[in-house]
């Protein structure tokens, strides 16, 4: 994706909001334990806005007839703390690099979003998501109200943003379609990947090693798979024992695999087991790439046969 299609997609979502502000955060950071996060995964909204994947980040975007303002809070380049988080644009980089028409350090949002609220008809924004954020909203919309008999006018109502720019992610252009069949393709070619690595005793974590191998060497991206749980066994996958499947015969016949599992194929429609009492021989896996600087999921079912 470019610079080009995601000031589209603003301006699309500005003409539909008329005369307002939308307020976009970005997803809070889960902490693992003690000072370890989570692997970090951007707010669909913002990312579809902006195609920034950085924390600590906030979209504001005014539509006020013309061509829409998109401000961007972000946090400032620290090489230290780059050393060790991964580098960030900084407010420059907001500008130059992701579009925005002006950016501001995160700490200011607190000083500069009641004045961007100011004379607004109407706020966009997502109100239950994030308390902690909720709470700077809610500031930041009692400050302007407290201002009234300056003869400033506050936001009188307030529109769930995803009510207006679901819609519109609805409709896949060119370049989200393509991303799309890419993403399927890596899909499945992990799957094929998953059903080499099953043998009998193979742990979990092996197979989830084989679809994540392939996935990474397709380049730059996240996947949407769950870690393997290994709470099983040793021997155990999709709930069927290897070492059951593979003693007296064919594994597909006895669990009602689908697809041509002799060439290590997955089968990317939903199975015919799959209404069957007893057709556990399947693991649903999604892989979620950044191609082309999209989000495009692939959740597709793969039947493991054991051949």
């Amino acid at each position: 994706m470019t610079q080009d299609s995601y000031s589209a997609r603003r301006a699309r979502l500005a003409e539909a909001m008329g005369d307002g502000v939308a307020i976009v955060p970005a997803a809070p950071v889960a902490i693992r334990n003690n000072d370890v996060e989570h692997s970090y995964r951007q707010d669909s909204d913002l990312y579809y806005l902006t195609g920034f994947e950085e924390p600590e980040s906030v979209l504001v975007l005014i539509a006020e007839g013309g061509a829409p303002r998109a401000v961007l809070f972000v946090r400032p380049r620290d090489p230290e703390r780059e050393v060790w988080d991964g580098s960030r644009a900084g407010v420059e980089g907001a500008v130059e690099r992701f579009g925005a028409d002006e950016a501001f350090p995160i700490t200011e949002l607190s000083e500069q979003l009641p004045t961007l609220l100011l004379d607004r008809a109407r706020v966009f924004y997502r109100l239950g998501r994030d308390r902690a954020f909720d709470e700077r909203f809610i500031s930041a919309l009692v400050t302007v109200r407290g201002r009234a008999r300056s003869g400033v006018i506050a936001p009188r109502e307030l529109v769930d943003l995803g009510a207006v720019l679901h819609e519109q992610r609805l409709v896949k252009g060119p370049e989200e379609l393509e991303a799309m069949r890419q993403a399927i393709a890596i899909s499945r070619e992990a799957h094929a990947a998953a059903m080499r690595a099953a043998r009998p005793g193979a742990y979990e974590h092996e197979v989830e090693a084989a679809i994540l191998q392939r996935v990474r060497h397709a380049g730059e991206g996240q996947h949407a798979l769950d870690q393997a749980r290994e709470s099983q066994g040793p021997h155990q996958l999709g709930g069927v024992d290897l070492r059951e499947a593979f003693v007296g015969g064919d594994a597909c016949d006895r669990y009602g695999c689908a697809g041509p599992a002799a060439e290590g194929v997955a089968s990317l429609a939903p199975p015919a087991w799959a209404a069957r009492p007893g057709g556990t021989m399947s693991a649903t896996l999604g892989v979620s790439l950044t191609i082309t600087g999209i989000w495009a999921a692939s959740i597709t079912q793969a039947v493991i046969c054991l051949q």
